[in-house]
């Protein structure tokens, strides 16, 4: 059985923040409102939404156009994509003034004035009680509109809104924050060889990779590491120097290795 229940989320807690454009000073850009860390909160000018429906969560959708191009005598050989479009939904719980101008930014203190979206930057937070945050932050204002609303006696007063979300001039769509406290930290070793010949093998908390022929690159030790299913691709880096390999593992784990076949010298496994 592979995978890591660590990494499994119920989301327990969320929150929505807008900060609107207006409300952003004069040489500064919505970079400069970014908390530093997931270890700081939202300040003002962003301004909570409030209370939210969590059977309802946040909604994401993303849509694109696509072509399918046919060569003569083939068939479609290609397909290309174009005009992404991204979208997330929310429901508030709450009747306060951010809600209020987000159904429409043109209303009076006495008058509903058609509106059809409101401007504004969005953050969206979701929390687990075991350590793990996530944050998306929008880096262009997204179109926010309101899609409707619920008024009855035995259900609690609702507002759904749906906010189209652009990228900027460097196509990024949203800022993420994330932080897991159930991640292990990255580890470092380093795997000394003094052989001459033959091939080891190298373990992760005992899982052993293919042989390694003595002498091998920094790129055959990753990818031999790297095909292991408890490390991954992309989650861990070598490198070589003067016959001492190091070596980064991004998810952690113990580091051991099996020289038995190695021929004229060993190999020796430390923690960097």
């Amino acid at each position: 059985m592979g995978g890591s229940p660590n990494n499994v989320s119920l989301w327990d807690e969320a929150d929505v923040f807008a900060l609107f454009p207006e409300d952003i000073e004069a040489g500064k850009t919505i970079a400069d409102y970014f908390p530093a860390s997931t270890d700081e909160p939202f300040a003002a000018p962003w301004q909570l939404v409030g209370l939210l429906n969590g059977d309802s969560g946040f909604e994401e959708s993303r849509d694109r156009d696509s072509t399918k191009h046919p060569a003569w005598g083939y068939g479609p050989v290609i397909q290309s994509f174009k005009d992404a479009e991204y979208e997330r939904k929310f429901t508030a719980l709450e009747d306060n003034p951010v809600t209020q101008r987000l159904k429409s930014n043109n209303d009076t203190d006495t008058d509903v004035i058609v509106s059809t979206h409101t401007p504004a930057f969005l953050a969206f937070e979701v929390r687990d009680r075991r350590g793990k945050l996530k944050r998306r932050i929008t880096w262009r204002p997204a179109d926010v509109t309101y899609d409707g609303g619920t008024e009855n006696d035995s259900d609690l007063d609702e507002a759904e809104f749906a906010a189209s979300i652009y990228p900027d001039d460097q196509k990024r769509v949203m800022h993420k924050q994330d932080e897991n406290k159930l991640a292990p930290a990255a580890t470092s070793w380093t795997a000394t060889v003094t052989a001459t010949g033959g091939d080891m093998l190298l373990k992760v908390d005992g899982v052993a990779t293919t042989p390694i022929t003595q002498g091998a690159t920094s790129t055959a030790v990753r990818n031999a590491l790297a095909a292991l299913a408890n490390v991954g691709a992309g989650n861990v880096t070598v490198s070589l120097a003067s016959g001492v390999y190091t070596i980064v593992l991004a998810k952690g784990g113990v580091l051991t290795a099996d020289g038995a076949n190695l021929t004229g010298g060993t190999v020796t496994v430390a923690a960097a």
